[in-house]
């Protein structure tokens, strides 16, 4: 509206950059930073969740940025990778991932920057989605959507899966496979905060 400025717009969905001047411009990020404040991503043991975002821009990228939010032990498996969607099938193919790493997410209020063992270029536009897995006893938490109660997950589940998806999970892994299907979370929806640049 002319005259007026918006204090927060839904990205994740693919709205231009320009309209977005105050977005973190060196990388790409499953989240808003005004979405994820102080919040929370639980994950479950051996189940991938998958935080999808388009690229703003052509660009290459080494790695992908997490944070911990709450000191973690007993891990067996710590995985991070980056898919592309297939826009027609919604099938995702692994594009670059890194090797386990279980010192990942052992200390609370830390950011980690896990490299890929190769990287990859992202074109502008085109629909990622950060992969997320962790194998553990006590799986980590980590800054992203929190759960905002049992009467609402199923409703918030619904509205971050529709096209664009924001999230996806696949429960049942132990390794980032080279390609996936994953499905809707029918309650307590995650999404992780991830940076995807190249530090």
């Amino acid at each position: 509206m002319p005259g007026y400025e918006q204090t927060s717009v839904f990205y994740g969905g693919g709205i231009d950059a320009p309209y977005r001047d105050d977005v973190v411009d060196d990388r790409e990020v499953t989240m808003e930073r005004y979405e994820q404040l102080g919040a929370t991503s639980i994950l479950t043991s051996g189940t991938v969740v998958y935080s999808y975002f388009t690229a703003r821009r052509t660009r290459d990228v080494t790695g992908v940025a997490t944070i911990a939010s709450v000191v973690t032990a007993t891990i067996t498996s710590s995985l991070v990778g980056l898919y592309e969607e297939n826009p027609s099938t919604g099938v995702l193919t692994l594009r670059a991932s890194a090797a386990n790493d279980v010192a990942l997410w052992l200390a609370a209020d830390t950011r980690y920057f896990k490299a890929f063992t190769a990287g990859w270029r992202i074109k502008s536009g085109r629909r990622y989605a950060v992969a997320v897995l962790s194998v553990a006893t006590t799986p980590p938490i980590l800054l992203g959507m929190p759960a905002v109660g049992a009467t609402l997950d199923t409703q918030v589940a619904a509205i971050m899966t529709q096209t664009p998806k924001r999230i996806a999970v696949l429960a049942g892994q132990t390794v980032l496979t080279a390609s996936a299907t994953p499905t809707a979370p029918t309650a307590l929806p995650v999404m992780v905060y991830a940076e995807v640049g190249t530090a």
